[in-house]
């Protein structure tokens, strides 16, 4: 989004138009999704972001756990090294 800094001095709106676009589009995106699916805006403040955290938590454990990690490690040795280097790529 800051890319388009240049396009204000001197003014070029063939440089402004693509540079910021996005952020209209978002708006507009935005509005239309809250309006088609009448949803409201939630502020921040009143946000849950606890409900859930446990099982999240839970589940985090079982891919970080050591079992976890040595299944990965044998699944990459199985690769071949292309797809490897692919893989770790990602």
């Amino acid at each position: 989004m800051t890319l388009g800094f240049d396009t204000f001095a001197p003014w070029d709106t063939k440089g402004f138009i693509p540079s910021y676009f996005g952020v209209g589009y978002f708006v507009v995106i935005f509005v239309a999704w809250k309006l088609w699916h009448k949803t409201r805006y939630i502020p921040s403040i009143e946000a849950d972001i606890w409900t859930g955290k446990a099982k999240i938590d839970d589940e985090c454990l079982i891919w970080e756990s050591e079992e976890a990690k040595e299944r990965e490690k044998e699944r990459r040795e199985s690769m071949g090294v292309w797809k490897r280097v692919w893989e770790r790529m990602w």
